[in-house]
């Protein structure tokens, strides 16, 4: 990750021609995140949005049914085995959240698919050695310039085996085996590999267009400005605290000066070492003396109404850029917020395809008859809807994955989990708490304190006792 900061017009220049301006407003968007702490909390507020609940969905690409005794073949169980050992290797929550992070600070990410001891995982690819060249049903796909590893520091061995092998035919130049696949490409491109699907991945998080633009990029020019606003305010904070005195020097009583054009009652030079020990002893309250009349003291202090200039500004910003000021400043308005909540899960929910394209393409690509559908769903603000929802379609005799998804539990771990439960026989040890109005009356006789010795009570547990109140309170039902 590498950040670099550019002036006001730099800036302006960049955002009117970003494709000329791909890698620099890389380099700023990731200066703006450590700088600019509105940018930073809005990329981890949209970091945090989606959970990655995720549901299989089980198909026949001929477009037939599948009937409830094909479930029980062994090319189905064979087939969900893959698809389950698939999430077993790769953490979704783990990768796809990076994946989320970068995509929308930057745009786009380039990635290796890695396999490591059962481990599978996304190995992020320089994005300067990255060109996004071709369209498919999978999405984008892009080259890789093996140049990237003649770079000092750089070590070939922590990539891709298959880049390893590519990188060492180029540098053999051994053409009958490496074959870009682009006869049009020599020179320097000879270095251009076609990255496959099957070890390589671009994610975007604008999948309009191939180019790579930072999704808060019309917000860069008002980030730009905010160490102005910073300057503006403390140079305003500092007038606020400037005070200035008047005071007027007083003349000879009954004019009996000698002059009576210069009859002050004081010397200008005895007076000049009275205002320097005044200015002295008040700090940074300015003291002025003059031979004049009505003289009043003021300051630069703020009007009630008077807004902070920063505050202001980042406010607006926020409006501008539809970002709830509820959720990054504190604001208090619940119907706005709710709104916004709504508006920004919708947004990000428009992630999930290319995350369920790429779940998809590595599991059935190890499958034989029967293909999967991976469904993600939920953000962080809809748990318990999905939750009631779920439990609302099992009373109808509904039973879809989202009884376990909306409750973040895979429905691979589902099965394991409740197995190893009733192996544990939980089921039968955890009894529910009994009410008395649940009791029969040979329980209810059996439950409550035990009876105390004679010996052993107070003086009002003996006369409760002779009375027979807690007998007479059984009887009546209390």
């Amino acid at each position: 990750m590498n950040s670099a900061s550019f002036s006001y017009e730099e800036i302006q220049r960049m955002v009117m021609a970003p494709h000329e301006f791909e890698q620099e407003l890389r380099k700023l968007s990731y200066y703006f995140y450590n700088t600019v702490s509105i940018y930073k909390r809005y990329i981890q507020f949209l970091n945090s949005i989606l959970v990655f609940d995720w549901e299989p969905i089980p198909y026949l690409t001929n477009g037939k049914p599948i009937s409830a005794t094909d479930f029980s073949s062994k090319t189905f169980k064979a087939d969900y085995a893959v698809m389950s050992k698939f999430f077993n290797c790769f953490n979704v929550q783990k990768e796809f959240v990076k994946v989320v992070f970068n995509v929308s600070l930057y745009d786009t990410y380039f990635v290796s698919v890695r396999d490591y001891e059962e481990h599978k995982y996304l190995q992020e690819l320089p994005s300067s050695h990255c060109i996004i060249d071709s369209d498919s049903y999978l999405g984008y796909l892009y080259s890789f310039d093996l140049s990237y590893f003649t770079n000092a520091g750089v070590d070939i061995n922590g990539y891709s085996p298959v880049l390893r092998k590519k990188y060492s035919e180029v540098t053999q130049l051994r053409q009958s085996t490496y074959d870009p696949n682009l006869p049009q490409r020599n020179g320097a491109w000879v270095y251009w590999l076609p990255m496959s699907p099957n070890d390589a991945w671009v994610f975007k998080y604008n999948e309009g267009f191939a180019g790579s633009v930072p999704p808060l990029l019309d917000m860069f020019l008002d980030y730009s400005k905010i160490p102005k606003f910073k300057d503006l305010e403390e140079q305003k904070k500092k007038l606020e605290a400037y005070k200035v005195i008047f005071a007027t020097v007083p003349r000879l009583a009954n004019g009996r000066g000698a002059n009576k054009t210069d009859d002050f009652a004081i010397s200008s030079k005895e007076l000049g070492k009275f205002v320097a020990a005044v200015k002295q002893t008040l700090g940074d309250v300015d003291f002025k003396a003059a031979p004049l009349e009505n003289f009043k003291a003021f300051d630069f202090s703020p009007a009630a109404s008077e807004n902070d200039l920063l505050e202001t500004e980042i406010s607006n910003m926020l409006k501008e850029s539809g970002v709830s000021d509820a959720i990054l400043t504190g604001g208090t308005s619940v119907s706005s917020n709710n709104i916004y909540k709504t508006a920004v899960s919708e947004m990000m929910k428009s992630l999930y395809p290319q995350f369920e394209r790429f779940c998809e393409y590595q599991i059935n690509k190890n499958t034989k008859k029967y293909k999967f559908k991976i469904k993600f769903v939920g953000t962080i603000f809809d748990r318990e809807d999905r939750r009631k929802a779920a439990n609302e379609d099992m009373e109808r005799g509904i039973i879809t994955p989202a009884i376990f998804s909306s409750r973040g539990i895979a429905i691979t771990d589902a099965n394991n989990v409740t197995n190893m439960m009733y192996s544990l026989g939980f089921p039968e040890s955890l009894r529910p708490i009994k009410t008395a109005s649940t009791m029969s009356s040979d329980e209810k006789d059996s439950v409550g304190r035990s009876k105390k010795s004679d010996n052993e009570l107070t003086d009002a547990g003996e006369q409760t006792r002779n009375i027979g109140a807690n007998e007479n309170r059984e009887k009546d039902g209390g």
